[in-house]
C-alpha cells in the first residue's frame, strides 16, 4: 500500500530538472517571506513589551510627572497624612513598579486626574517594593485588606472610599463631600 508522501515523492522525481529548481525556489521564496513576517511580529512584541515593561528607574522617571504626588516614605508620615485629612481629602495611590497591571492603572490614573488646587487634597504615592511595612500599617490601622494597585481616600482620619485594579478613579478624590 502506497502513502500520500510516497506518491509525492515519486511525482516529484518525474518531473524535470528545470522544474524542480523552480520548485526549490519557490521554496526558498516562501520561507524566506515566513521569516520576514516572523522577524516583524517579533519585533513588533518586543516594542510592546519595552513600553510595558520598562526597568524600575525608567517608570519611576515617568510616573512623578504630572499629578503632584507627595512620596510616602515613612510610617510618621502616615500620621501626618490621617491629620492632614480632617481639612483636606488625602489620597494615598499603592503601586507595585513591577506590576503591569499597577503600571497600566497609574497611567489611566494619571492621564484623568483632575487638575483641582492642591490646597483641596493631597496624594501620596507609595511604592510598595520600597516600602511594604508602611501597607502592612495601613492594613492593620485602616482595616484595609492590602491590593496592588491600591488607592484609598481619607477623610476625617478615615478610609471613605478604596479601590483597586481598574476600579481606581482620579475622580475619587472630588466625589467625597
Amino acid at each position: 500500500m502506497l502513502t500520500f508522501w510516497h506518491y509525492k515523492v515519486t511525482d516529484y522525481l518525474k518531473q524535470s530538472d528545470q522544474k524542480k529548481e523552480v520548485l526549490i525556489n519557490f521554496k526558498r521564496l516562501k520561507w524566506a517571506y515566513y521569516s520576514n513576517f516572523i522577524r516583524n511580529i517579533k519585533t513588533h512584541i518586543m516594542s510592546l513589551f519595552d513600553k510595558i515593561f520598562k526597568s524600575s528607574q525608567d517608570v519611576a522617571k515617568e510616573e512623578i510627572v504630572e499629578v503632584p504626588w507627595h512620596p510616602l516614605t515613612r510610617i510618621e508620615q502616615l500620621e501626618e497624612a490621617e491629620k492632614e485629612s480632617f481639612n483636606r481629602r488625602v489620597g494615598i495611590f499603592k503601586h507595585s513598579t513591577r506590576c503591569g497591571i499597577s503600571r497600566m492603572v497609574l497611567r489611566n490614573f494619571e492621564s484623568k486626574y483632575p487638575s483641582i488646587a492642591d490646597d483641596q487634597q493631597k496624594i501620596y504615592f507609595l511604592d510598595l517594593l520600597s516600602n511594604r511595612d508602611i501597607s502592612n500599617e495601613i492594613e492593620s490601622r485602616y482595616g484595609v485588606r492590602h491590593e496592588s494597585p491600591q488607592f484609598l481616600v481619607l477623610k476625617d482620619g478615615k478610609v471613605v472610599r478604596h479601590d483597586s485594579h481598574h476600579g481606581i478613579k482620579a475622580e475619587a478624590l472630588i466625589d467625597e463631600n
